[in-house]
């Protein structure tokens, strides 16, 4: 029987485009609403679009975390600030 996978264990999609993740995610998505899929294929693709899920998650995540806000201080001065919703 296959050992499964963990949180900590990498699965190879942090290495992916973060684009080529999205789209690789939308696929699955649209597979696993076709009515033609098979109940095995239909459980492989769940549980490989869960961990592409986590990992786009991540991914955007770290992405959040670099951008900035730029605003004009009164003196007149750019300013760089975390950005926040």
């Amino acid at each position: 029987m296959p050992r499964k996978k963990t949180a900590a264990e990498p699965t190879g999609y942090d290495k992916l485009p973060l684009d080529e993740a999205l789209t690789r995610l939308d696929a699955i998505v649209e597979k696993l609403e076709s009515e033609d899929t098979a109940l095995e294929e239909s459980i492989a693709l769940y549980r490989e679009g869960r961990l592409l899920g986590a990992a786009c998650l991540t991914r955007l995540q770290a992405l959040e975390e670099q951008i900035v806000q730029i605003r004009e201080a009164t003196d007149g001065a750019l300013v760089e600030e975390p950005f926040e919703e």
